[in-house]
């Protein structure tokens, strides 16, 4: 059974500063071909989105509860949440 985590988002944004992160980061951009996936866009910033939270450590979350998101989609979704 899946548990959810309780995150403290002010350091969890420290922790997305941490190179492993960046490097879990830049795969998921790899592996979603530097698009979108809500809107398939290629020409704004791009995010990764996380589905939910299951892990404090962000380079730990498992690559299926990530997605690149355009930061326009980003916001939608995160606003909807």
């Amino acid at each position: 059974m899946l548990s959810y985590i309780v995150i403290d988002f002010d350091k969890y944004k420290k922790l997305l500063r941490d190179p492993r992160w960046q490097k879990k980061r830049l795969e998921i951009f790899q592996r979603d071909k530097w698009k979108c996936q809500r809107c398939r866009s290629k020409k704004h910033e791009l995010h990764v989105h996380h589905f939910k939270y299951t892990s404090k450590l962000p380079w730990k979350e498992k690559n299926e509860n990530l997605m690149t998101l355009c930061s326009y989609c980003h916001e939608e979704m995160s606003v909807n949440r």
